[in-house]
C-alpha cells in the first residue's frame, strides 16, 4: 500500500490480528483526519462494513450499509499485498479493511489442496486466467489478475454454481501455478466448457461465437430474464431452430431463435446443473440451481419434459433469493 509511517504501522499491527474491529475504526478515524478523499472514502468503506457485521445481510439496514460500503470502494486509492495463505487465514476480517480488488495476495509458497483445484476445470482456469484458493460451503476464493471484472466473476458464478470470492494476484503468477498445478498441456474433458461450434450461426444477441455456446446462452438469458422481471424461461424447439421467450407480467417474450442443433446440449447442461432431481431417463425431470444476479442470488428451478425427442425446458425464476456472502 501507499507508504505512510503511521499507515504502515497500523497495518503492521492489523495483520498481526486482523479481526480486531476497534483496531479497524481507530484507523479509520485517522484517516478521515487525513482529510485525503481517497482517505475519506476509505474511512467510510471501513465504518460501513462494520456497520454491516452486525446486521443480517438480507436485512434493509445491513443491504444499505453494504451498499454504502460499495459506492467508496471505488475511491480507495490503497492497496494491500500479503501471502495468500494470510489472505485465506482471514479473508473476511480483511475484506472489512479494503475491498478484494485493492488487495494482491502473493501465491509463492502456498499449496493449494488437490481437493479445491478439481472445482475448477483445467480450461476454465486457463480461459479466463483464475486459480481456485479456497472453498468454504458454497463460498470459493479465486484469484484473479481482474477481480474488478463482473462479467467473469459473474460466468464462474454459473460454471461453478458457487459464489465467487475475487482476489487480485499477478497475472503471470496465476499462469505459473495453473501450469505447475494443471500440467503443461491442455488436455479437454467432458466437463470443458469450452467448444466451439464455427459451423453454428450464433445470434449476435449473447455475443461473439468464440467462448462456450451454451453456458454463455444459459447465462445470458436468465441474467436478461431477471432484469426484465421475468418469471420464466423457455426453451421450446421448432422443426428447424429452438425459441427462447420469457414470461413477464403474464405476457411471452419472444427473443431471437437459436440453432436447433444446441437442444440436446442445452438439455443435459441444465440436467447437470440442476442436480439428480432431473431424471433424463424418466418422461420428465426436475431441479435447481442458483444464480447470481449482481450479488443477488436467485433459486432456478429446471424443468425438462423428455417424453419425445424434442424436449421442453422451462426455467422458473424463483420469488426465494438470498444476497451473495
Amino acid at each position: 500500500m501507499s507508504s505512510h509511517p503511521d499507515a504502515d504501522a497500523f497495518m503492521r499491527r492489523y495483520l498481526r490480528k486482523p479481526p480486531d474491529v476497534t483496531t479497524r475504526l481507530v484507523f479509520a478515524d485517522w484517516l478521515e483526519e487525513t482529510g485525503t478523499p481517497s482517505n475519506v472514502a476509505w474511512a467510510h468503506y471501513i465504518r460501513a462494513k462494520a456497520g454491516a457485521e452486525g446486521h443480517p445481510v438480507e436485512t434493509g439496514e445491513g443491504l444499505a450499509l453494504e451498499a454504502e460500503a460499495a459506492a467508496h470502494a471505488a475511491e480507495i486509492r490503497a492497496n494491500l499485498t500479503v501471502p495468500v495463505a494470510l489472505f485465506l487465514g482471514y479473508p473476511k476480517s480483511l475484506l472489512q479493511l479494503l475491498p478484494g480488488s485493492n488487495i494482491t495476495v502473493r501465491l509463492a509458497g502456498y499449496e493449494i489442496p488437490p481437493a479445491v483445484i478439481e472445482l475448477v476445470p483445467e480450461s476454465v482456469a486457463r480461459e479466463n486466467v483464475v486459480l481456485p484458493l479456497q472453498v468454504q460451503m458454497r463460498t470459493l476464493v479465486v484469484a484473479t489478475a481482474d477481480p474488478g471484472n463482473t462479467d467473469t466473476t459473474e460466468k464462474l458464478d454459473f460454471i461453478l454454481n458457487k459464489n465467487i470470492v475475487p482476489v487480485r494476484a499477478l497475472a503471470d503468477d496465476i499462469q505459473d501455478v495453473i501450469d505447475q498445478r494443471y500440467g503443461q498441456t491442455e488436455v479437454e474433458t467432458v466437463d470443458s466448457i469450452f467448444v466451439e461450434y464455427p459451423d453454428t450461426p450464433v445470434p449476435r444477441w449473447f455475443g461473439p461465437p468464440d467462448e462456450n455456446v451454451v453456458d454463455r446462452v444459459v447465462h445470458f438469458v436468465v441474467r436478461e430474464a431477471i432484469g426484465m422481471g421475468g418469471q420464466r424461461v423457455q426453451f421450446h424447439p421448432r422443426p428447424d431452430q429452438l425459441s427462447v421467450r420469457y414470461r413477464v407480467q403474464g405476457t411471452w417474450v419472444t427473443r431471437d431463435a437459436l440453432p436447433r442443433r444446441l437442444l440436446s446440449l442445452l438439455r443435459d447442461r441444465l440436467a447437470r446443473l440442476a442436480g439428480p432431481g432431473v431424471d433424463l431417463t424418466r418422461s420428465s425431470g426436475g431441479g435447481e440451481f442458483r444464480f447470481n444476479y449482481y450479488g443477488t442470488v436467485y433459486t432456478i428451478r429446471v424443468a425438462i419434459d423428455t417424453r419425445d425427442d424434442d424436449p421442453v425446458i422451462d426455467l422458473d425464476i424463483a420469488d426465494e433469493i438470498e444476497i451473495a456472502r
